[in-house]
């Protein structure tokens, strides 16, 4: 399984077009698959985190799909010793709401984290 696949499985959720028992199958799926890169597992293992804390009840659905939102929203560029880090959040969900939040970037210079926060 892909990060792409993870994070696949992450939009149709967000959109509505999948269940959350759906996307949990796929996340156990890249969790437990020997094949699995690191990175991937990583990223499928914060996703579990999330849905295990929705699961127990220390979060609502609404914060779930807000917590989830940086999974695929969010990535980096990295040009020498800066990275930068864009999160854009735009989801339309399937009754054609749109969720969108502003823009933030994040840039690292050195081991040095720099915000920026939109106005």
């Amino acid at each position: 399984m892909s990060e792409a696949d993870i994070r696949a499985a992450v939009v149709q959720y967000l959109a509505k077009q999948s269940t959350l028992q759906g996307l949990d199958a796929t996340i156990a799926t890249a969790i437990w698959d020997p094949k699995t890169e690191p990175e991937v597992r990583d990223l499928a293992n914060g996703i579990a985190l999330r849905i295990d804390e929705y699961s127990s009840g220390a979060c609502d659905d609404n914060q779930l799909r807000h917590a989830l939102l940086p999974v695929v929203t969010r990535y980096e560029v990295r040009v020498g010793l800066v990275t930068a880090v864009s999160d854009t959040m735009r989801i339309k969900t399937a009754n054609s709401t749109p969720f969108t939040a502003s823009p933030v970037t994040t840039s690292t210079v050195v081991g040095r984290r720099l915000e920026a926060v939109p106005s």
